[in-house]
């Protein structure tokens, strides 16, 4: 049966809300907020806290910048958690972003909610060394009658409206990164060494704005490595090292390529049947613009004992360029290929876009217009393509 998003004119409407909770600060208070109550209001909570490590809290966005005073603002927590990164090297966020979407076929609706904890704790942290911990896991339940698959199906479309499927059950449970991060600093180049439990999107062919349904893009295909043909082993052991000059890098490494997705999977892992991937980035600035891009070929091994698509060995390529137009105009782009080895429905897409960041000038704020063209594996299904847009907002 031929389906296609264009054809069938299907449009599904998100509304997207996410709360961020326990973000995190920066050590300089808005300026206008500044004027509004003075500086002494706020200067035991600025005050630069003391410590062996530095302030991760400070460089991880959200920044805080907020709008509001009183207290949503929770001037007082963010200080401590920046006393708690100063003097324990541990940083963390936890959010939590339910999900709204209702489909133009029928009014079916789609509901879900997703809570995310992520923590960084640094156990060395020297001026040519540090030695951390990375931890994520994410929960993802569905409300609606339908889980993500079933409910693609029912507008007649081949990729997801959203980048989180709960198919078959209606809960998502997983550890998804668990890795220890050794980094040693030269006078002229970086290098990086990572194992455990790793999370390959988010190691490889990184590109912010196409990497979560709850922060940019929602769709499928603007929010996941689709595609590519271990998108659906994205989690597990392996290792990664980097190589990094500033100008350039070379990354490589492995990971097992058919273990559980929802924990470290050590039995998988010991038959060697792995995943491999390498990138060489390239970073630019032309007239001031900061640009950066990315090769990233990968090679799979079988699998499987069937010819089935899924189970046999095979290569895949990922292109990735992001570059800033103006101060606040960004253009990216990323092309993904697989080969003999397929996942899903597709075996290649293309998606490009533009973000203005700060749009209005409103610094923590974020919009962004995106299409993408996705080509099927099955030729009795037709070429599927889309456009999405997004405006994010900050309310506190």
């Amino acid at each position: 049966m031929n389906r296609s998003l264009c054809s069938r004119s299907q449009l599904l409407i998100g509304l997207l809300s996410c709360l961020l909770i326990g973000t995190l600060a920066t050590a300089d208070e808005p300026k206008s907020q500044l004027d509004a109550v003075g500086l002494q209001k706020y200067s035991h909570i600025w005050a630069e806290p003391g410590g062996k490590f530095h302030v991760l809290t400070d460089d991880i966005l959200p920044v805080y910048k907020p709008r509001f005073e009183g207290w949503l603002a929770l001037p007082e927590y963010y200080q401590w958690k920046r006393e708690l990164s100063a003097e324990h090297g541990l940083d963390y966020i936890v959010l939590a972003a339910p999900l709204f979407q209702v489909g133009s076929v029928d009014s079916e609706t789609y509901i879900d909610h997703e809570i995310d904890v992520l923590a960084n704790w640094r156990l060395v942290e020297t001026a040519k060394r540090k030695g951390e911990l990375f931890f994520w896991a994410l929960w993802v339940h569905t409300y609606s009658d339908l889980p993500t698959g079933a409910f693609a199906a029912s507008q007649g479309l081949l990729s997801g409206p959203n980048g989180g499927s709960t198919d078959p059950d209606k809960d998502f449970v997983a550890l998804s990164a668990l890795f220890w991060q050794e980094t040693f600093n030269h006078d002229a180049s970086e290098n990086l060494l990572r194992f455990g439990h790793l999370h390959a999107s988010s190691t490889w062919a990184t590109l912010d704005y196409l990497s979560d349904d709850r922060s940019y893009f929602i769709s499928e295909p603007l929010s996941s490595l689709s595609g590519i043909n271990w998108v659906n082993s994205n989690r597990g052991l392996g290792a990664a090292a980097a190589y990094d000059v500033g100008s350039w890098y070379l990354s490589a490494g492995f990971a097992d390529a058919k273990g559980s997705q929802k924990y470290p999977d050590f039995e998988s892992f010991s038959d060697g049947k792995f995943k491999y991937i390498a990138e060489l980035g390239f970073r630019t600035k032309p007239g001031g613009r900061a640009g950066e891009y990315k090769i990233t070929p990968s090679y799979t091994a079988r699998t499987g004992d069937t010819d089935a698509l899924a189970d046999r060995s095979g290569a895949g390529l990922i292109l990735t360029a992001r570059q800033e137009m103006s101060d606040n105009l960004v253009a990216f782009a990323q092309y993904r290929r697989s080969w003999d080895r397929a996942v899903g429905v597709f075996d290649r897409f293309f998606t490009t876009g533009l973000m203005v960041d700060p749009p209005l000038g409103w610094t923590d704020d974020l919009t962004g217009i995106a299409v993408f063209y996705g080509h099927p594996i099955d030729p009795l299904d037709r070429e599927e393509y889309g456009f999405e847009a997004f405006y994010r907002l900050q309310l506190t």
